[in-house]
């Protein structure tokens, strides 16, 4: 299942495997609790959970996740570590990181509408309006505009990296490898949202462009934010 080894700058050797290979429930979860914690502090996830009891919070981002990841398996890729640490010898899997690039054929839904379309957890008042403000907005302004998304392009989503492989440039190595993946198959450029200006300035380094730069006022929270659009051409060199 794992055929694809990976060296990280720390010198272990991990494998990449796509998401939908990993049957264990045990893996699953680690992954679900691993992109939680990434996004827990997001400024987009705090406007969404706005509860101030992190518990519910947390729950409430690990049953979007999970439904996130089930939607978009065949599409993300997941980097795992393998070893035999189990006291009865039995392989115990860590999941390392995961992101998605998931293909959009054509300007059509919505953010708002997409959501829908792939979970199925209702929104609520207020992360409805803050959807259809924010996020509706951005697309109308800027992905309908750009006559280079016109055509389809591909959304790269849920990149996450487990706490004690952070600060390894392992990330850098994931979205190199989804690149080289998706130029060999398909012409199509890439799009993302970050709201890291830190992450949007070393995108650079693996041909993203910022296209758009915003201000998010959250009225609910009575709090704001930036947020970052980018894309990549095909084939764009490192």
């Amino acid at each position: 299942m794992f055929t694809e080894r990976v060296r990280l700058p720390s010198g272990d050797y991990c494998f990449w495997t796509q998401t939908s290979e990993l049957k264990d429930r045990n893996a699953e979860d680690q992954l679900v609790d691993i992109l939680t914690d990434t996004f827990f502090l997001n400024p987009v996830y705090i406007a969404l959970y706005p509860t101030p009891d992190e518990k519910e919070r947390r729950k409430e981002i690990n049953m979007r996740v999970r439904n996130y990841l089930r939607s978009n398996e065949e599409h993300s890729l997941t980097l795992i570590h393998e070893n035999n640490s189990d006291p009865n010898g039995k392989k115990v899997t860590t999941i390392i990181g995961h992101a998605f690039m998931t293909p959009k054929p054509s300007i059509g839904l919505k953010p708002s509408e997409a959501i829908l379309s792939i979970d199925p957890m209702p929104m609520s008042p207020k992360q409805r309006t803050f959807t259809e403000d924010v996020w509706d907005k951005i697309y109308k302004d800027v992905v309908e505009k750009d006559p280079d998304l016109m055509c389809g392009y591909y959304c790269v989503g849920l990149v996450g990296i487990a706490t004690s492989f952070r600060s390894q440039g392992i990330g850098e190595i994931m979205l190199k490898e989804l690149l080289i993946r998706k130029d060999k198959k398909d012409g199509r450029l890439i799009r993302l949202y970050t709201q890291e200006p830190r992450i949007a300035s070393a995108l650079k380094n693996v041909g993203f462009q910022i296209i758009d730069e915003c201000k998010i006022n959250v009225t609910h929270k009575n709090t704001s934010f930036w947020n970052f659009t980018l894309k990549r051409m095909p084939n764009t060199p490192f």
